[in-house]
């Protein structure tokens, strides 16, 4: 079977893959091996 040339097939669909992303390059940059990001506090560093 051929997929649609107008429809995105399966991982091409653009929803699931840059969800996270931003997240983890936030976490990574910051928290070094943390998951979790608080973007409250860095903000909050930001304006001081």
């Amino acid at each position: 079977m051929k997929a649609a040339a107008h429809k995105p097939s399966g991982r091409a669909a653009g929803k699931a893959r840059p969800r996270m992303t931003r997240e983890l390059a936030e976490a990574r940059a910051v928290g070094g091996g943390k998951g979790k990001f608080d973007g409250a506090a860095f903000l909050r560093t930001l304006k001081e």
